[in-house]
């Protein structure tokens, strides 16, 4: 667990979110796994804000990332597609 999900768990999607996004920037190989777990808890936070449009955008940009690249970033950028179609 990092600080963003403990921030996510105790109910604050919004600092989380910066957590999430500062981590995603530190990452240096932006295709691993951590990257992608960053990237699916990112649009998780988003759909905890109730910001559905900014999920969309986050799941766009997470499926264009992902590409051809190693199947658990592309079946994470699934995964985040299907919880933003869910609450929309």
């Amino acid at each position: 667990m990092n600080i963003g999900q403990d921030l996510a768990s105790l109910g604050k999607p919004t600092e989380a979110l910066d957590a999430f996004h500062n981590a995603r920037n530190r990452v240096i190989d932006q295709l691993s796994r951590n990257a992608a777990g960053l990237w699916r808890d990112t649009v998780q936070a988003e759909l905890a804000r109730h910001n559905i449009p900014a999920a969309r955008d986050e799941v766009a940009r997470f499926e264009a990332s992902a590409g051809a690249t190693a199947s658990y970033f592309r079946s994470l950028s699934k995964v985040a597609r299907g919880s933003a179609d869910r609450d929309e």
